[in-house]
């Protein structure tokens, strides 16, 4: 039986990034699924309908300003089993 590819899970406040880290991890034969910063912070992505949706393995997060924001749901992350 095939092994399903590695979800990584891409939130970052450039849309560049997203796109750049995306083809990278598409390229390395991964299933990369994304989301904005600002998308979650306005509600428009709900962060754990977004991780129990696509079970990602790793998840790349760009805590950028405001940092007290970004931190705070880094930390929400990382609180979620």
């Amino acid at each position: 039986m095939a092994v399903p590819p590695p979800v990584v899970a891409v939130v970052n406040t450039s849309p560049d990034v997203v796109d750049m880290l995306r083809l990278t991890l598409e390229h390395a034969g991964m299933v990369a699924v994304t989301a904005m910063t600002w998308e979650i912070r306005d509600g428009d992505v709900d962060l754990e309908r977004f991780v129990a949706q696509h079970r990602p393995r790793v998840m790349v997060y760009d805590i950028a300003p405001p940092y007290d924001h970004n931190w705070r749901l880094f930390e929400h992350v990382r609180s979620m089993p």
